[in-house]
């Protein structure tokens, strides 16, 4: 190779290098204002920002988000959260991710976001979720449920734990709680509610889908009675509330 070769072979891959480490730096930057951005986004209510959250918020089994096709629980982890310093870790939002393997080195899929709060003594446990596209498809029917629950059509529902457990109080209108399109998991005074994974639509854990996430789930919350609804609504920005009303 000649000194010219030589030369802009240097050249080359210095510019390789600085790119690569800009864009390191710019992918570092993006993470540390995310980061920020979410903790100052939890301070008004006392939810601290963690990453593996997993020992700071336990969650019921079976958990709403296992009925995932290939989900295993063992792998299962809460990566990223919003957590209050309350006790019982209540209200918080969470993203829930599966890995194929329990070293957590391969994702089955995407995260989800999940909303958990609290709600009234006394509401049975149960989960409600939307069909999926395979049962939809072969129209299968799930009868495990009385008919006095009224399940709306294309739902499926369970109830964990003896029928008559939480008699005291009954559930309110099933189809107001479908409307809102979340999968729903209701276990002793928790309230937990996930948006459905869709190819085209990927839950993030940022500002935009936290704020999304509990504007879906706001009707949610009123319909239970959840003492946390009013200061979630806080989170939301006034102009997305106003929006919602207004049928935007």
């Amino acid at each position: 190779m000649s000194g010219f070769e030589w030369v802009a072979l240097v050249l080359v891959s210095t510019v390789l290098v600085a790119l690569a480490l800009l864009t390191a730096l710019w992918f570092e930057t993006q993470r540390l204002e995310d980061a920020w951005a979410l903790s100052r986004l939890g301070e008004p209510l006392g939810l601290r920002y963690r990453v593996l959250g997993r020992d700071y918020l336990a969650h019921p089994e079976p958990f709403v988000v296992h009925e995932k096709p290939g989900a295993a629980a063992e792998n299962s982890v809460i990566e990223r959260s919003l957590v209050s310093t309350r006790a019982q870790g209540l209200p918080a939002v969470f993203e829930y991710v599966t890995y194929r393997d329990p070293m957590r080195l391969r994702r089955f899929g995407p995260p989800f976001l999940v909303l958990a709060v609290r709600v009234p003594a006394g509401i049975p446990s149960f989960r409600l979720r939307p069909k999926g596209l395979f049962e939809a498809f072969l129209n299968i029917a799930h009868r495990d449920v009385p008919q006095r629950y009224r399940v709306p059509p294309g739902w499926v529902m369970h109830i964990d734990g003896p029928e008559d457990a939480g008699s005291e109080q009954p559930l309110p209108d099933l189809r107001r709680l479908a409307k809102s399109g979340l999968w729903i998991q209701v276990s002793g005074n928790a309230l937990f509610a996930a948006r459905p994974l869709k190819p085209w639509q990927v839950s993030c854990f940022t500002q935009e889908g936290i704020h999304a996430l509990i504007r879906q789930g706001l009707p949610v919350l009123q319909a239970l009675d959840s003492p946390d609804a009013p200061q979630l609504e806080t989170l939301v920005p006034p102009r997305t509330l106003h929006a919602q009303a207004t049928g935007g």
